[in-house]
């Protein structure tokens, strides 16, 4: 039982508490399929990310929660590349959560997560991402030109959808991105 209170306490995870109540005698029960659910239903996936959203949104963020609506906005990608991120997002449990950064002037930038762990308190979740930019390495690296090459990054995350109502998108800083009504 303690490795399982460690594990707690290092991921700072409020969904695993819960969980300390389907274990016995320090011996997990992974046999029974609700308790690794409930583990398995706070991690959160990345289901795509690209530098060149252009073809597919214009910038800021989708809550999708049915796989029709998310099919509909994946069809420029292609059938092939559409259903392979619709493989990896079954929306019958869970949701896909579309970042979107719009077009920036210079090539470096992307969105990734802070955690992987969805945080829930109450009826609110949280997801934490990074807004990140390459930096140019080296001496005199402030006053190197960048090239001038518009990109538009975006990522599309899945995570849980059921056992709260909003969801708040928060970036690394924990600065307010955008909340979603999840009813």
């Amino acid at each position: 039982m303690a490795t399982v209170l460690l594990l707690g306490a290092l991921s700072g995870c409020t969904q695993l508490k819960p969980l300390l109540a389907e274990f016995d005698s320090g011996k997990p029960k992974w046999q029974n399929r609700a308790a690794k659910a409930k583990l398995d239903s706070a991690l959160i996936t990345e289901a795509f990310s690209t530098g060149s959203c252009e073809s597919l949104s214009r910038g800021g963020s989708i809550w999708f929660t049915d796989a029709a609506t998310l099919a509909d906005w994946l069809k420029p990608l292609g059938a092939r590349q559409s259903k392979l991120i619709l493989d990896r997002a079954p929306l019958e449990t869970k949701g896909a959560l579309l970042v979107d950064l719009g077009t920036v002037p210079t090539p470096g930038y992307s969105i990734g997560l802070v955690t992987n762990r969805l945080a829930v308190t109450g009826n609110k979740a949280v997801v934490h991402v990074d807004l990140m930019k390459s930096e140019i390495p080296g001496p005199g690296a402030a006053n190197k030109r960048r090239p001038q090459v518009l990109t538009h990054p975006c990522s599309l995350f899945v995570l849980p959808r059921f056992g709260y109502s909003t969801l708040e998108v928060l970036t690394g800083p924990g600065e307010f991105l955008i909340s979603f009504d999840n009813n």
